[in-house]
């Protein structure tokens, strides 16, 4: 949407303005119907949507943009490349359906946390597949959590078959909104054997609210008698640097 405004300085600085400095009310109004045209009929949507193409193609070449929306939590938009559908936010893949086996094994380990978990409390990473893989085991309750509704409904329609399936399962709970806001209405409501926090790495302000000593005592409450809580940062496979050591701290 940015992009729109090029058209529209160049326009400005291209007019001519009035003796005293300012712009003569004839300038204006032709800005203003520009910026209608713009912004306000299917020819400027249609722009957008090209110049959003443009950009991601720039970005990401190969991929083909299916979908996308900027909220005020960032700019998510769905790929696809071949027979896979990816998430990108913000400019980075962070998601791929089908689930990767990287996905598989570690919703393995989270569940190897707790023996037989029938109620589960998922904070974000729908789109990672986690979803679906928890769902496959003998869950009998799964509460998730988004905070973006916007972005989700948007990207939903595109989403593949087996994602919209999992949607439809009757053993899941979908929720928008802050999570730190939900669990502090949730205590005393319910318990869960076992909470998963997926908000990506705590690298800013936005993610680092789930990683705090205040939010992993909030959640106590909400814990089953051997509940657990399960989260996740970025690691390295041979060599640690200062930001992922720091991280892991």
């Amino acid at each position: 949407g940015g992009l729109l405004w090029l058209p529209l300085s160049l326009l400005l600085w291209i007019t001519p303005g009035s003796g005293s400095g300012f712009r003569s009310l004839g300038s204006l109004g032709i800005v203003g119907g520009v910026a209608g045209v713009l912004f306000l009929t299917p020819f400027g949507t249609g722009l957008n949507e090209w110049l959003d193409g443009l950009r991601f193609h720039s970005l990401h070449p190969g991929m083909q943009r299916v979908a996308g929306i900027e909220t005020r939590h960032g700019l998510m938009e769905l790929a696809a490349l071949e027979d896979e559908r990816l998430t990108v936010n913000d400019g980075a893949i962070t998601a791929s359906f089908p689930p990767s086996p990287q996905t598989l094994v570690e919703t393995a380990w989270i569940l190897s946390q707790v023996e037989h978990p029938d109620r589960m409390l998922q904070i974000g990473g729908f789109h990672q597949g986690i979803t679906r893989a928890l769902l496959d085991s003998s869950v009998q309750h799964l509460q998730l959590l988004l905070e973006d509704a916007q972005g989700f409904e948007t990207l939903e329609p595109h989403l593949p078959s087996q994602q919209r399936a999992t949607l439809a399962d009757a053993r899941l709970k979908l929720a928008f909104g802050d999570g730190r806001a939900w669990v502090r209405q949730g205590m005393g409501r319910e318990t869960f054997d076992l909470i998963l926090i997926h908000m990506g790495d705590p690298t800013s302000v936005r993610h680092n609210r789930f990683h705090t000593l205040e939010f992993f005592q909030s959640l106590v409450p909400l814990l089953s008698a051997e509940g657990v809580v399960c989260t996740r940062i970025g690691g390295a496979a041979n060599y640690l640097g200062r930001e992922v050591a720091g991280l892991g701290a």
